[in-house]
């Protein structure tokens, strides 16, 4: 059985910062230019944002205080954001 793309991304993560990290997957469904997340890491997230299909883009990324990031781009659309 094949693996979805956030599977591999997760285990990228995994091995890039280590199992023991912790980790947040927000699902933005509803086409928006802003998204508010709200990871409750209780620190800094470094933040990466892909396209539904697996495909990471850029995006101008605040981390809003240690538990919210706001991701804004120039056009509405849908995706996902992984918070370490």
């Amino acid at each position: 059985m094949k693996s979805s793309f956030i599977d591999d991304i997760i285990a990228k993560s995994i091995c890039n910062t280590g199992n023991n990290t912790k980790r947040y997957i927000h699902t933005q469904s509803t086409l928006s230019k802003e998204w508010e997340v709200n990871h409750n890491l209780g620190f800094l997230a470094n933040s990466k944002v892909y396209y539904y299909d697996g495909i990471e883009f850029e995006a101008l990324i605040t981390n809003v205080d240690e538990n919210n990031v706001k991701i804004e781009m120039n056009k509405s659309l849908t995706g996902y954001v992984i918070c370490t």
